[in-house]
């Protein structure tokens, strides 16, 4: 240490950082919240909340551990996923739409027993923010209870062929066999989701079931049933406009063709089966509104054309092939094989496939949760279609989770940062005696502009809390270090006039060298500071009547003492912390070769590891790194 050698100032930044929750804990600054506006951190916090207590409350229903729904998971690309789960955090109307065969349309799901559109439908209303404005007017709750083809299995059945394919792969016997027509299907959706089609409209061959499933106006995200029984994905791609009009606005669709689609046409993905499939996925990627896109593959443990000794092979379906359109695309893809095929084979209870539930309906002492398939080609409602919504709430909360960033130390972030460079600094100026506003850098492209005295006993103010309904008063024009003209009440600091005294962590940033270095003592005015304002905060967190007031002022206590001289022969800036009260009127006064003026609302703990470790960024900026190749021949 040189006592008697050069004393300086160097300032470069002032800033405040908020500490999260410490107002409200420490009832310091009551209104602190009052007016904030929830931002999409606070409505996916919400989201994610509501999923928590959904899934804790279910927890004894649910069919499908966590590491079954992670296995049978490829995220892919999940960046339109995400969008769309960070606006139906915040509450947006959206539109799900179902774009598949039988399964999709909800077959199997019989008496009223809900399809995976329906489970989805009543998941969302669940944790999705809730529609305030009255229910929109739509048809029946689902679709397939009411429109069940006439040739069924059981007294509602719900079966069908799925069309036999052709040696080309092409579909056929993909008709209307309700003899329904339009009529029975929903020829439009009126108000759902702001969207409305034109009642007098018919769909081609009545084909089109536009129905919204399930919710009742619970939800702002509506699911649309846009499948078509016993169709492949050939189908589709043609007709793709009859059942997701362009008016139509469609945010996430999910698509099912995996048991509908030839699982093996040759030549291998060169073939127009595959080719209508791409044709298909890119055609709805280009929709206006850019939905999220999600191949959902069912699965079917039995031949197609019924008990046969291949019942239960794993590979006897499109899903393999399809996966490369999942990689390729990026488009994140869910797997009813690799979630239940192991719970089939070894007869779990809701997973049974020895018998079907159709065989066992009217037996009241049979189980109705345990066949996991109501006919060979469609799960039950109250199991199979149950999975797949267990399996896509599954994807829906991985998305959601991915929106929240969580800091390895939960107090390592804050409210709000408020920095103070350059002019902005020299605003801030209440008194200054023996200080220059100098430049001491040695190269114009890095400059070192900030406070510098040379004698000993010079002293600097800086406020660091406007008084309250202060009127700025002009710099004293005497002081060379107080840039004139520049309001020191309107450089962008955060003021406590209106909800009180809050906790903030003061950052000092000052220059630490071999040669000319001093001691500066950091004293602060109108406010608490110090170790006194650490022990008082934390005695108010914990209640203590004996600290319900502050305790008395001190200008003359010091808070800290910035050594300015070390051995090392480098330069560099160095960060010192103290906690501080913020309070109208409040300044730090300093007498040391400084490098910056910083305040914080941070964590004790995250202030302490900060200021342990030099930080190159601001060294930069305050010019003690000399850039590459600056002023050398």
């Amino acid at each position: 240490m040189h006592p008697d050698a050069e004393v300086g100032f160097l300032a470069v930044a002032l800033a405040v950082r908020d500490l999260p929750g410490a107002r409200e804990q420490v009832r310091i600054h009551p209104k602190a919240s009052a007016t904030r506006a929830p931002g999409d951190s606070a409505s996916v916090q919400h989201l994610l909340e509501s999923i928590r207590e959904q899934r804790t409350a279910n927890r004894a229903k649910q069919l499908l551990q966590p590491h079954q729904v992670h296995r049978a998971l490829y995220p892919g690309d999940l960046e339109r996923l995400r969008s769309f789960m960070r606006r139906m955090a915040k509450g947006e109307d959206l539109n799900i739409a179902l774009v598949g065969g039988s399964i999709s349309y909800g077959m199997g799901a019989v008496e009223g027993e809900p399809s995976f559109g329906r489970w989805l439908s009543d998941w969302l209303a669940a944790v999705a923010p809730l529609n305030p404005g009255p229910p929109p007017e739509y048809g029946p709750p689902d679709a397939p209870a009411a429109v069940q083809p006439t040739d069924s299995i059981g007294a509602a059945g719900g079966a069908d062929t799925h069309g036999a394919f052709s040696p080309s792969g092409s579909a056929v016997g993909a008709v209307d066999r309700s003899g329904s027509g339009a009529a029975s299907r929903r020829s439009a959706v009126e108000g759902a989701a702001g969207f409305q089609r034109s009642s007098t409209r018919t769909i081609a061959s009545g084909m089109a079931n536009g129905t919204v499933v399930g919710g009742e106006g619970r939800s702002r995200v509506r699911v649309i049933n846009a499948a078509c029984p016993a169709t492949t994905s050939a189908y589709m791609n043609i007709c793709l406009r009859e059942y997701l009009p362009p008016e139509l606005p469609v945010h996430l669709v999910l698509v099912e063709y995996a048991v509908n689609d030839d699982p093996a046409p040759s030549p291998a993905m060169n073939n127009e089966a595959r080719k209508s499939m791409e044709l298909l996925l890119r055609k709805i990627l280009s929709l206006p509104d850019r939905p999220a896109v999600v191949l959902l593959n069912a699965f079917s443990w039995f031949s197609r054309y019924g008990y046969k000794p291949d019942d239960g092979v794993y590979y006897l379906n499109a899903e393999a092939q399809l996966f490369d359109f999942a990689t390729y695309y990026g488009l994140p893809m869910l797997s009813v094989k690799a979630a239940a095929y192991h719970q089939m084979a070894a007869g779990v209870q809701g997973f049974k496939v020895d018998t079907l539930r159709h065989q066992h309906r009217y037996n009241m002492t049979a189980d109705p949760e345990a066949q996991f398939y109501e006919d060979p080609m469609h799960p039950s409602g109250l199991t199979g279609h149950k999975v797949i919504a267990e399996l896509i709430i599954g994807l829906f909360t991985h998305a959601a989770k991915t929106l929240q960033r969580r800091s390895w130390n939960e107090a390592s972030h804050s409210a709000s940062d408020h920095c103070l460079l350059g002019d902005k600094l020299r605003g801030i100026v209440a008194e200054a005696r023996g200080f220059e506003w100098v430049n001491e850098g040695r190269s114009p492209l890095a400059p070192k502009w900030g406070f510098t005295a040379t004698t000993p006993g010079s002293t600097i103010a800086f406020v660091a809390e406007p008084p309250a309904a202060a009127v700025a008063a002009p710099p004293a024009a005497s002081s060379p270090a107080v840039r004139p003209g520049l309001d020191p009440y309107a450089v962008g600091l955060p003021s406590a006039a209106e909800g009180g005294p809050r906790l903030v962590t003061l950052i000092l940033a000052y220059l630490r060298s071999y040669e000319n270095m001093g001691v500066g003592l950091v004293t602060c005015e109108g406010c608490l500071c110090g170790e006194r304002a650490r022990i008082w905060i934390k005695m108010m967190a914990a209640g203590s009547a004996a600290f319900a007031n502050k305790p008395p002022l001190d200008p003359e206590e010091v808070v800290l003492r910035l050594e300015g001289h070390w051995d090392t022969r480098t330069s560099q800036l160095q960060l010192a912390c103290f906690p501080a009260i913020m309070e109208p009127g409040c300044r730090v006064r300093v007498t040391v070769k400084l490098g910056g003026l910083l305040a914080s609302e941070a964590a004790p703990n995250m202030a302490a590891e900060m200021c342990a470790h030099n930080l190159e960024a601001a060294q930069r900026a305050a010019g003690y790194i000399d850039l590459p190749n600056v002023g050398k021949p």
